[in-house]
């Protein structure tokens, strides 16, 4: 599964340039929002009326927090990717139809999510899940290039 993780801070759902570019792709992306809103918003509703996974914490806990928690809320195994992504970038179909093809494409490479946030340091920190990432930065950065020629 390919998630693409959107974190929104005070503002609504349906005025994110992110969520409006990317929607169309829900087929293929499976959308996740966290909520840092401090404020009063629709985002839930919204959320749930699109098939949109919705996380929030009812305040703003930035934006490592928010990543964390998110990856420690999917069902995350080891043929997933997340993709992160903010609310007002705004993603053409070449770009989104780019990022696809190459992780379709790309051999997998396992990369170790530990949770950065805990209270008590431990000896040896669990892996929460092993995810193919396999230079999806580059990939990224490939795609965002090759979009803006």
């Amino acid at each position: 599964m390919i998630y693409a993780m959107i974190v929104v801070y005070n503002k609504e759902c349906i005025d994110s340039e992110t969520i409006k570019s990317i929607i169309k792709w829900k087929n293929q992306i499976q959308l996740v929002v966290f909520d840092n809103s401090t404020i009063q918003t629709n985002n839930e509703e919204y959320c749930r009326n699109k098939g949109i996974k919705y996380f929030t914490i009812g305040k703003n806990a930035g934006l490592s927090k928010a990543y964390n928690y998110v990856i420690n809320n999917l069902p995350l195994d080891e043929n997933d990717y997340v993709i992160v992504l903010d609310d007002d970038t705004e993603l053409t179909e070449q770009y989104v139809e780019e990022v696809l093809q190459n992780i379709r494409e790309m051999e997998e490479t396992p990369v170790t999510l530990v949770n950065l946030h805990e209270k008590e340091p431990q000896e040896k920190a669990e892996p929460k899940a092993d995810i193919p990432l396999n230079n999806l930065a580059e990939t990224i950065t490939k795609a965002v290039t090759d979009s803006l020629k």
